[in-house]
């Protein structure tokens, strides 16, 4: 049988989507109400921010394109979890916020991330996740020079 994983790249990608679709899965159980990951994440950045949150601060942050941004933010809305406020000082500018349902799911969301956390540092010691961490922090700087060339 050919080998599946030829590249370091390829081996990180496919492992990093299945842990993704497990916590995503194991989330949406504990949330009650079908968000996808973009959703998910937007939701905690926005509820990170200390300074009100404008869409090209999720394209500069996510790398994704502004239509799927702007799909993404469009879906949150209809299902009342943000408002896009209109900034006073100029007109053009709206601002992202969440709403209060908006918070209450956050408030679910983060207890179920730290969830995740605790089962998932469970399984590797702490010297491992030192190492996995500084592993992942190096091949994300490479990831993020290839962006660059």
């Amino acid at each position: 049988m050919k080998e599946l994983y030829t590249t370091i790249g390829i081996y990180i990608h496919r492992k990093s989507m299945l842990i993704d679709n497990c916590v995503h899965q194991y989330l949406m159980k504990k949330l009650q109400m079908p968000l996808t990951a973009m959703e998910g994440f937007t939701l905690h950045y926005i509820s990170l921010l200390e300074k009100p949150v404008l869409s090209k601060d999720l394209i500069e942050v996510t790398k994704l394109s502004k239509a799927t941004t702007s799909q993404t933010l469009a879906s949150l809305s209809r299902k009342k979890l943000i408002e896009m406020v209109t900034r006073k000082s100029d007109k053009r500018v709206k601002e992202i916020v969440l709403t209060e349902e908006g918070e209450k799911m956050m408030a679910i969301f983060l207890a179920g991330l730290d969830e995740v956390d605790r089962k998932l540092s469970a399984c590797i010691s702490p010297n491992q996740t030192k190492m996995l961490e500084e592993t992942l922090e190096e091949i994300s700087k490479g990831a993020l020079a290839l962006l660059e060339e």
